[in-house]
């Protein structure tokens, strides 16, 4: 998702909830928070200072968690708007066909009884509800017997299968399931671009301040890289 893909998304959103969109400035100030850039680069362009500029971006911030509820912030500010264009994006339907059949082709009829729905909730994305998750102890388990002797686990399997909801659910087990305490981070890949929004974002859920975080990324590259080694 780019950004001005995100901006017409948040533009959308906005006028869907009756309030006015972003005007110049905040558009500006968007774009460029979107692409990771500072205060001080977005101000360049607009001959504006960097408080300047810092401030407007809290209100920025502020404007889109009140209106549209969605909570971000410099520091986290594309993530939530990427989750709630999934939510938006898992409602629209397969029946908003367009309205002109290009090929030019008579559209075979479908009956009902040839639809098929999912039953389950959510119809996409990961499973967070615990009353929703279920028939997976045996996989769990394993999982657990596997990192309580020492071994990493990797899950592999085609998309859609519920790897990610299984992730999540032994993310919240961590605490009481593994022998040795350690700190679990769940991190979804599907909202994070590039390299340094991955280092970020790692960085962030294990609670390191920037100033180290571009020291554990440093560190980080270095073990990557080096052949026969892994984290």
């Amino acid at each position: 998702m780019d950004s001005k893909k995100a901006l017409e998304f948040i533009n959308y959103l906005f006028a869907q909830a009756n309030k006015s969109i972003l005007n110049d400035l905040e558009t500006t100030l968007f774009l460029g928070i979107w692409e990771g850039k500072t205060y001080t680069e977005i101000g360049a362009k607009a001959y504006l200072s960097e408080q300047y500029m810092r401030d407007a971006g809290a209100s920025l911030c502020r404007k889109i968690t009140e209106d549209l509820d969605i909570t971000v912030t410099k520091r986290n500010f594309k993530n939530p708007i990427k989750y709630r264009y999934q939510q938006h994006s898992a409602k629209v339907t397969p029946s908003q066909e367009p309205l002109v059949n290009q090929t030019n082709q008579p559209k075979q009829k479908t009956s009902n009884s040839d639809i098929i729905t999912n039953p389950f909730v959510p119809q996409r994305g990961r499973v967070e509800d615990t009353q929703s998750f279920f028939d997976r102890e045996r996989e769990i388990g394993r999982v657990f017997e596997a990192l309580n002797s020492g071994s990493s686990v990797a899950l592999i399997g085609e998309e859609g299968i519920g790897k990610s909801s299984l992730l999540w659910a032994i993310c919240q087990q961590v605490a009481t399931r593994l022998h040795s305490p350690r700190q679990s981070v769940f991190l979804d890949l599907n909202e994070v671009d590039n390299e340094d929004e991955f280092y970020s974002e790692l960085c962030y859920k294990v609670g390191i301040p920037e100033d180290k975080g571009t020291m554990l990324n440093r560190n980080l590259r270095r073990i990557t890289r080096r052949p026969n080694t892994g984290i």
